[in-house]
């Protein structure tokens, strides 16, 4: 997501990312003065999202009860969506909201992963 370590392929990274992210440069982080290829809220998911596929699996009970109904993580985006609605949201609640929405998805691949290696019951 950082364009400025892609030295000749930021143009494809920002083309990339563009049809899922507004890439609005003022909600974005900047790094070395140059614009990350995803805006704050889209960093946060993507954040949130691979701190979840590193966390979950050292919390097997929470997993275990929150993929029995993964319903359930969409209420993990309310915040999100309220931070969405807000005209005085900031770069950091955009940020967070992102990592605390992201963070559950990343259950789902990884319990559909178990599902497909685990041995058929016979």
């Amino acid at each position: 997501m950082a364009p400025p370590f892609a030295e000749g392929y930021a143009d494809l990274l920002r083309w990339v990312l563009h049809p899922v992210c507004h890439q609005i440069s003022e909600r974005s982080f900047h790094l070395f003065g140059e614009p990350l290829a995803a805006c704050h809220r889209c960093t946060g998911l993507y954040a949130g999202f691979t701190f979840g596929l590193l966390i979950w699996p050292w919390w097997p009970g929470v997993a275990a009860r929150l993929s029995a109904n993964p319903r359930w993580i969409v209420v993990f985006f309310v915040p999100l969506l309220v931070d969405w609605a807000m005209v005085w949201n900031t770069p950091a609640t955009r940020f967070v909201t992102g990592v605390v929405a992201g963070f559950p998805v990343a259950l789902l691949p990884l319990v559909a992963l178990g599902e497909r290696t685990a041995e058929p019951v016979t």
